[in-house]
């Protein structure tokens, strides 16, 4: 479970990043 919290929470940081490098305005 800790584990799969971990993936999760990277994933989501990774995509936020991802986003941010599509729209630099916000």
């Amino acid at each position: 479970l800790e584990m799969t919290r971990h993936v999760s929470m990277i994933s989501i940081t990774l995509s936020t990043r991802e986003l941010n490098k599509n729209s630099p305005g916000q």
